[in-house]
């Protein structure tokens, strides 16, 4: 009884520590205000203060399930963080996902650019 109780608190210790943000993107032509768009991704971002780690969730283009442990990450807790990746930079203040950088060479050359969709 008494692991059952202390398995108990470790998880809901765990899970007070951790939060979830659904973020959705979009590649659109490049000055076109994110109007002009062809693509969406939409991923699950779980941020575990206590280990911290970011994980990212999501389905290829073709819907192959992925994860991914973000590797420069900075977090202050679940609601105040950043991340950068190849691709973007995200940032949460106070729970609110903004997109901080959005430049690749490889979707420059192509005229395009990455969307925050809220």
């Amino acid at each position: 009884m008494k692991f059952i109780i202390k398995l108990i608190l470790i998880i809901s210790a765990s899970s007070l520590s951790a939060k979830t943000f659904d973020v959705h993107l979009t590649f659109c032509t490049v000055g076109s205000n994110c109007s002009q768009c062809f693509e969406q991704v939409s991923n699950i971002y779980d941020v575990n203060n206590t280990r911290k780690l970011v994980t990212v969730v999501g389905k290829t283009s073709d819907g192959n399930l992925t994860k991914e442990h973000l590797q420069r990450c900075n977090i202050t807790n679940e609601n105040n963080w950043s991340c950068e990746t190849n691709l973007i930079a995200l940032q949460a203040i106070k729970g609110q996902i903004s997109l901080v950088r959005n430049t690749n060479p490889s979707l420059k050359s192509k005229k395009q650019e990455i969307c925050l969709m809220k």
